[in-house]
């Protein structure tokens, strides 16, 4: 049983009394002076040790500055927040989405604009040296929360339900990048949408036999329920997804290659069906599996475009699949509709008025970007 629900929220003494400092300081104006200690207890109905715990709280975020003899003063950036962004490693790899640069550029300019400052963190324990039963976060991370250090979170390497679990237990505003979460208010692709678009087009062209490429088991359940909605043949010899029909399990944020390679070997299977079993039309859930498939359907002869129409989607600005645009139907998503969203999504939390269901993105045809 979950300490807290998605749905609970809760704040203690010492939280609502550094919420009601920051609010005077921000009011008073950078460099003025607070009551004293003893002057803002009695007003705010707490003891001195609550209170000092909520002054040590501002001072850290960098609301107030505490004087030995001299008394309690306004920052001079009273109303600036610290927000963790939380990345997974894969962000290192060669070939990435322009997605997280676009991120950091957008964070600089919010440094000003939204008087925020931002903190990165690394969203997995492996480097360090943490035993896979033990805290599902970075030690660093983990210090942060634990000297209140961040008013709120943005998680973009969602590990597991477990570490969102974990990171939300700690009562922290936070947006998260997800695609399933039981907490609400996060941010989604709309995947769905993008099947539904991927097989109406592939129907338009009169390919009515449809195989596809996934990573992630239910996007293949999802898959198959979207064919019967269409009343459309599945075939499950040509469904290629981790996890099912005798492949390996696999976790997408395990890394570049991982994909590319199991693209490859599903280009490989899809390769020897007979002409008559293969597909008219193939659909992949990720750029770097498409990638893998058509470096390895070059070496074997086939096009997509020609032998197949092949959907996929990738990112804007991503250049992972210029070699082959000209043969493949793209659809893409836009880098800075998600960060909006995930700015929208931590404002809401912030605000105390959370969200109550998640924001979807959805792609758009690649020649329609720009337009």
């Amino acid at each position: 049983m979950p300490l807290l629900t998605p749905t609970t929220t809760f704040k203690s003494k010492h939280a609502i009394a550094a919420d009601a400092i920051r609010e005077l300081a921000i009011k008073l104006g950078p460099g003025m002076k607070l009551p004293t200690a003893q002057e803002l207890s009695r007003q705010l109905g707490i003891a001195v040790a609550t209170l000092d715990r909520s002054l040590g709280y501002l001072e850290k975020r960098g609301v107030i500055n505490r004087r030995q003899g001299s008394g309690i003063y306004v920052s001079q950036r009273p109303a600036q927040r610290t927000i963790g962004l939380v990345f997974g490693v894969n962000i290192f790899e060669s070939g990435v989405s322009p997605f997280y640069s676009q991120l950091l550029k957008h964070c600089e300019k919010s440094v000003g604009v939204r008087n925020e400052r931002f903190s990165v963190f690394l969203g997995t324990s492996a480097l360090s040296g943490a035993a896979p039963d033990e805290s599902p976060i970075h030690h660093d991370l983990e210090d942060a929360l634990d000297s209140e250090r961040l008013d709120g979170l943005m998680l973009f390497a969602k590990a597991s339900g477990h570490q969102e679990n974990v990171l939300r237990r700690r009562g922290l505003p936070m947006a998260a990048l997800t695609r399933h979460s039981e907490w609400p208010g996060v941010v989604h692709y709309d995947i769905e949408h993008s099947f539904e678009e991927s097989i109406a087009k592939l129907v338009a062209e009169g390919r009515r036999s449809i195989g596809f490429m996934g990573a992630l088991p239910e996007h293949a359940s999802l898959f198959r329920d979207l064919m019967t909605r269409a009343a459309l043949p599945t075939s499950e010899s040509c469904i290629w997804s981790a996890g099912a029909n005798n492949n390996p399990a696999f976790a997408i944020h395990e890394g570049v290659m991982q994909r590319v390679q199991l693209g490859a070997a599903w280009a490989e299977e899809f390769a020897r069906l007979s002409p008559e079993a293969r597909p008219q039309g193939l659909i992949s859930t990720d750029d770097m599996i498409t990638r893998g498939a058509c470096t390895t359907f070059a070496r074997l002869g086939l096009r997509p475009g020609r032998d197949f129409t092949f959907c996929t989607h990738a990112n804007i600005g991503s250049m992972v699949l210029d070699e082959w645009k000209a043969d493949l139907v793209q659809f893409a998503f836009d880098p800075q509709e998600t960060i909006d969203a995930m700015f929208r999504c931590l404002d809401a939390h912030l605000s105390g008025s959370p969200l109550a269901e998640h924001i979807y993105i959805r792609h758009r045809p690649i020649e329609a970007i720009g337009n």
